[in-house]
């Protein structure tokens, strides 16, 4: 009896010290056995970004290369800041392995929710942008997220089922971030179902391919059917080129505007809600508003079916009030289409006079002029 006792006493410490064993062994790793082959190359590029300055984490993945230093995407909000120059500076780059690194903010693009980090230091990592291993995101496809879940600073394998493209479309109160807590953002998304928890902003999502499809920027609360969000890797790709374009070593490239960029690149969620700010354009943080003596801002209104100026410089020729219904002689039906003819004839500034006609009759000619989104 004694014996038998004995036996099964030691088949259930064995037990035990099996399922142990398991679970350290597979703690805070890839669950490879479930995860797509062509998935871990993804994961072997992601790794846990924590700043420093903002007290935040967030995910990352790298990119590509720039003179033999790996390039990484990130998410912008967890590394925003209310004041000059609007992004930590100290931030460190933690990879599965435990090997961390620090990591410099190359330049961001606050409306796509997107950052570019260097990292400091001689790894190997798969070269997304040079295997071209990006694809457009389309219904039905599988898609998985690789990210730091809550936070906890450890790399997680998220699989869904499906994706849905016909997210990104004007929706209201979907993909917004606020990096002040007050002041929303709105990006352009797609509908995964993959996770995207607190901590896995910035996190890569790929089909089963292997390839990126988008960026995790935002969950929906889980009492809304848990809806998650990821921004189209296209937005991604051109804020890093544009950062890359505009990159200066030890100065960076700070914010870059993808404005007049693909469909969404004017991404507003609601015409008569979102503030369109055009003249020439200093800086914008929060609810303060900086503009040249001469710039101005204004709304849509769809009742009016124009643009009411909400904000004037001392010496711009429009004022507070003034309904604008025409640029150039051309009537526009919402912030979007106004603000790109803007972009394409004004971008530069160069002192080409924008004749605005206003709802009592008056034209109203304005030199000089640049354009910007909020």
């Amino acid at each position: 009896m004694r014996r038998k006792a004995l036996k099964i006493f030691a088949a259930l410490f064995l037990a035990v010290i099996t399922l142990f064993t398991v679970f350290a062994s597979s703690c805070g790793k890839p669950d490879y056995s479930v995860m797509p082959e062509a998935v871990r190359k993804v994961f072997d590029n992601t790794f846990v970004v924590n700043c420093v300055e903002t007290n935040q984490t967030a995910t990352g993945f790298v990119y590509t290369y720039y003179e033999g230093d790996p390039i990484a995407i990130t998410n912008y909000h967890t590394i925003a800041k209310t004041a000059a120059p609007y992004a930590a500076s100290e931030t460190e780059a933690v990879f599965y392995d435990g090997k961390s690194y620090a990591a410099e903010v190359m330049g961001w693009s606050e409306y796509h929710d997107i950052a570019l980090l260097r990292l400091d230091c001689d790894g190997e990592f798969y070269d997304f942008a040079a295997n071209n291993a990006f694809a457009s995101a389309e219904n039905g496809d599988f898609v998985c997220s690789i990210g730091n879940e809550h936070g906890n600073g450890e790399l997680i394998y998220s699989a869904g089922e499906f994706l849905k493209s016909d997210g990104a479309v004007y929706t209201d109160k979907k993909g917004r971030y606020s990096s002040s807590g007050t002041s929303y953002k709105y990006v352009p998304v797609h509908t995964i179902s993959c996770s995207v928890e607190e901590g896995m902003s910035g996190c890569p999502i790929a089909d089963e391919n292997g390839n990126i499809v988008a960026v995790g920027t935002y969950r929906e609360d889980v009492r809304l059917n848990k809806k998650y969000f990821a921004v189209p890797i296209e937005f991604a790709i051109a804020t890093a080129e544009k950062v890359l374009e505009n990159y200066t070593p030890m100065i960076g490239a700070g914010e870059v505007s993808l404005f007049g960029y693909g469909e969404y690149s004017a991404f507003l969620t609601s015409e008569t809600k979102e503030l369109a700010v055009l003249g020439n354009y200093y800086s914008w943080s929060g609810s303060t508003k900086k503009l040249a003596s001469d710039g101005f801002t204004c709304v849509y209104d769809v009742t009016s079916k124009g643009f009411v100026v909400t904000y004037s410089g001392t010496e711009c020729p429009l004022k507070t009030g003034d309904i604008i219904t025409a640029l150039d002689g051309k009537k526009f039906d919402g912030t979007v289409a106004l603000l790109s003819e803007l972009y394409e004839n004004y971008e530069c500034g160069d002192g080409a006079a924008a004749v605005f006609t206003l709802s009592d009759g008056r034209e109203v000619t304005h030199s000089g002029i640049t354009a910007k989104i909020d």
